[in-house]
């Protein structure tokens, strides 16, 4: 089971690309729970957060990690919603 803080690396695919992503994780999602009704989601906290967590709560404890995108204005944090079993231990050294 992963912990808040832990930082997660996981192939992400989308378009017809794959990439590989290196976040953090920012929260636990339990079975059944909708991402989106999670306190800290707030209206105005981003227009991305509610076209990335579509799909309605998981079956199975899940993760938000949060990676920071490089921008043409810098550094944007930005959560992603992987799937758990996609999900490993970056190596930190």
């Amino acid at each position: 089971m992963l912990k808040f803080g832990d930082e997660v690396i996981w192939l992400s695919q989308g378009g017809g690309y794959t990439s590989t992503k290196i976040g953090t994780v920012a929260a636990t999602v339990p079975a059944g729970v909708d991402p989106k009704a999670l306190h800290f989601l707030k209206a105005g906290d981003g227009a991305s957060w509610p076209r990335m967590f579509d799909g309605g709560p998981r079956t199975e404890l899940s993760y938000l990690v949060l990676v920071f995108v490089e921008k043409t204005s810098g550094l944007s944090p930005v959560l992603y919603w992987p799937r758990t079993r996609n999900l490993r231990i970056a190596n930190t050294e």
